[in-house]
């Protein structure tokens, strides 16, 4: 008796795949960098098909080393691992993981470096904040979309100052937030630009409602425990849906009446359990 995968429909789509993946990794596209929308509402990094596909194989061929980053032999620390990923996003400005990394950062105990990392003009800002090579590397994985020889001679640094087990690891937890973030931004270009009659230029209509129908439930429930998080309720969540920020305007308002420039939590509590986007 043949098993589930040795049937001949089984053998003919794992060799599709086994043919298709590495093709689809090696095309060369250009990530559609700051596609504005017309009237410039949206500047954001956002997908169209080709950075997509290219994009997402990336991110699949990253999973083992993404896992070994949060509980391997290569696991990173937790401040270390949140600096990482608000380091990418200060490049990709994701409203989506500057909510969801802000509040895991400050979980981590990096309090205020979170919105000093996130918002970091260059690389020469984010240094002043913090000094780790990782950060840097993820800074210009940003920068660079995950590609090209300036990232190379980065990596090839970073991979001198923790080890190549190491370096792996922080590369592919860059890949998890850049895939995430520009996700994240080409569904608020459909949401907040297609749907109200301010589409981006050289958009694709089919590719977006695909994109949206695919990733809206999802990035909805990664808004909800980060309001929850937050100590937002769910009247909050649901009336931020179609426009994600940061509670950083509620945190504040608190701060504000408690006298503080910043909601220090008591004890930072550790990340690494939580799954991360």
């Amino acid at each position: 008796m043949q098993g589930p995968l040795q049937t001949p429909s089984a053998l003919c789509i794992a060799a599709v795949l086994a043919f298709a993946v590495p093709q689809i990794a090696a095309i060369n596209v250009p990530l559609t960098s700051n596609l504005a929308l017309r009237g410039g509402a949206f500047t954001r990094k956002t997908f169209d098909l080709g950075s997509a596909l290219q994009d997402h194989v990336q991110v699949m061929k990253s999973i083992p080393k993404i896992f070994d980053s949060y509980a391997g032999p290569n696991k990173l620390d937790a401040k270390v691992s949140e600096s990482v990923m608000l380091a990418v996003n200060s490049v990709n400005a994701c409203p989506y993981c500057t909510s969801l990394h802000g509040e895991l950062g400050r979980m981590a105990g990096l309090e205020d470096k979170v919105d000093q990392i996130n918002t970091a003009k260059d690389g020469r800002a984010l240094k002043k904040v913090a000094k780790d090579p990782e950060v840097a590397y993820a800074r210009k994985f940003g920068e660079c979309n995950g590609r090209g020889a300036a990232l190379e001679d980065q990596y090839s640094a970073l991979v001198k100052a923790v080890g190549p087990g190491k370096a792996a690891a922080v590369n592919a937890q860059c890949w998890f937030l850049h895939w995430g973030s520009t996700c994240g931004n080409t569904l608020l270009s459909f949401w907040k630009g297609r749907l109200l009659g301010n589409s981006k230029c050289g958009s694709n209509l089919l590719f977006e409602v695909a994109f949206a129908l695919y990733y809206t439930p999802c990035y909805l429930a990664i808004d909800l425990p980060t309001n929850v998080i937050e100590g937002e309720g769910i009247l909050i969540w649901a009336r931020r849906l179609c426009d994600p920020r940061p509670g950083r305007r509620e945190r504040e308002r608190r701060s504000a009446a408690r006298g503080h420039t910043s909601s220090p939590r008591a004890g930072a509590r550790s990340v690494s359990s939580l799954v991360p986007w």
